[in-house]
């Protein structure tokens, strides 16, 4: 006898259909995954711009600085003074001390994020001593928040302390 080995059409259909009800349940939840990972990225962005400053600074003896900036093209670039850093920002030393970003003082540049994201602050510039120390640490911290466009969702809120350290709070509830 000759035995022919495969699927029926019945089998084949049935595990389709099981293929398309995991699928659809298996989207969603991992459409939240995504979201959930762009935020930490956009975080660890920030986190990473605000410590590179902070080390230039201690490298330089001189004042570093992170501010808006949505002209990271323009040469050289300059701050908004802008509180929406979803635009984009860009990491300076001031190295020759004049209070302005000069054609090759730029150390970072960092693009504007999807529009679907927001981080915005009371701030529109951080500057840090050549000590390292938040330069106006006489305001206290400065913090910027991150939500994305998911309604009443937890985002993310990175403080910097009067010392220039960093900090991410996961739990952030303050996302409308």
């Amino acid at each position: 006898m000759n035995r022919q080995h495969g699927f029926t059409l019945v089998e084949l259909m049935t595990t389709l259909m099981i293929a398309a009800i995991l699928i659809t349940v298996a989207v969603p939840g991992f459409n939240t995954t995504i979201k959930n990972n762009r935020q930490v990225t956009h975080a660890n962005l920030l986190v990473s711009s605000i410590s590179l400053a902070r080390s230039e600074a201690v490298k330089h003896s001189r004042t570093a600085t992170v501010c808006v900036s949505t002209n990271q093209a323009a040469v050289p670039p300059t701050c908004t003074g802008e509180t929406n850093w979803e635009l984009g920002w860009v990491v300076w030393v001031d190295v020759d001390g004049d209070n302005f970003l000069d054609a090759g003082e730029e150390r970072r540049f960092v693009q504007a994020f999807p529009q679907s994201t927001t981080l915005t602050s009371a701030v529109s510039r951080l500057d840090f001593s050549a000590q390292g120390a938040a330069a106006d640490a006489a305001t206290g911290n400065a913090t910027l928040d991150l939500c994305d466009n998911r309604v009443n969702e937890t985002g993310r809120q990175i403080s910097i302390s009067a010392t220039g350290r960093t900090n991410t709070n996961s739990n952030f509830a303050g996302c409308a």
